[in-house]
């Protein structure tokens, strides 16, 4: 009885401790490898104009099939990706516009336009820091789609500025999360804490990010990262702030879960509260020109789950 104690007392000690202590993040994908990923954007911007508040609401949703089809000559994964289904819904002032891929009416003519994009391949090129360095294929994709509907041509030029804003390639890029700083070049253990700079582009607005993490938790599946950041105006463009047409600051707050294995991300949320101005240029006398309040706020929620 007392050896076989022993041997399970060992045999637990053994389990615990064949979970190594620390971790080298990096994205590990194997040949083929297929996941989803499910993303959720709820912006809110505010704008004053003239005395006028305008305020638009932004909610969308979809989910996103992509396979690994290999490695380019820098070593970075070219993703075959695929919209499988979208919702969005758009509030403003000017614009309400509610549309689907899901169940629709026959007379819903630009869910019906959406549904065309649905299921159809393009291009996500993803580093081995799990960022998207670039996506192809997608906005030309959404301007066939466009294209070849019966839309009038106000009508074509406005929907497909609004998808292209809303789904396109720069706008995947903004929503996919920007993840380098949990990809530091050393082994990680819990709970360690370190601070990065990073240049990202948010809501097509171009902005610096300081940002402090934490590794609060790791077990054998996982890893939970907290972050608590700044963002500001770009300083390389600080100093000419007249020309760059805008003025920013604000907050970055997110919470992440890795797969320890992979580094694949698990799931994560992702808010922002961000405030400033927009330049309205006055022509043909500059010193005239307006700067116009805004405010963003947004929260991403984004859930990956492995097909293979």
């Amino acid at each position: 009885m007392r050896f076989i104690i022993l041997t399970g007392i060992l045999s637990l000690f053994i389990y615990l401790t064949a979970f190594p202590q620390k971790v080298q993040t990096g994205l590990f994908l194997s040949d083929d490898f297929r996941f989803t990923t499910e993303t959720s954007v709820n912006l809110n911007v505010e704008q004053e104009f003239m005395g006028i508040r305008y305020n638009t609401q932004m909610e969308i949703n979809y989910l996103l099939s992509l396979k690994n089809t290999g490695r380019d000559v820098d070593s970075n994964y070219v993703l075959q990706a695929k919209y499988r289904k979208i919702d969005i819904e758009v509030s403003s002032m000017m614009v309400n516009m509610k549309v689907s891929t899901e169940a629709y009416l026959p007379s819903d003519t630009l869910s019906k336009i959406l549904s065309t994009i649905i299921n159809k391949d393009f291009i996500v090129i993803l580093t081995q820091q799990s960022q998207i360095l670039s996506v192809e294929g997608l906005d030309e994709l959404i301007s066939n789609a466009i294209e070849n509907s019966q839309l009038t041509a106000e009508g074509k030029t406005e929907f497909k500025q609004n998808l292209i804003q809303s789904l396109g390639e720069q706008a995947l890029a903004d929503n996919y999360c920007t993840y380098p700083s949990l990809y530091p070049a050393r082994e990680l253990r819990a709970p360690d804490y370190w601070s990065c700079k990073l240049q990202i582009v948010k809501s097509g607005i171009p902005m610096e990010l300081n940002t402090n993490v934490n590794l609060t938790e790791m077990n054998r599946n996982y890893a939970l990262f907290l972050s608590e950041g700044k963002l500001t105006t770009p300083k390389v463009q600080s100093s000419e702030s007249d020309k760059t047409g805008f003025r920013l600051f604000g907050t970055e707050i997110s919470e992440i879960k890795m797969n320890v294995h992979t580094g694949l991300i698990l799931k994560s949320i992702v808010s922002q509260n961000i405030s400033g101005a927009v330049k309205n240029p006055a022509d043909p006398n500059p010193a005239e020109d307006e700067w116009i309040p805004f405010k963003i706020n947004s929260r991403i929620t984004s859930e990956t789950t492995a097909e293979n």
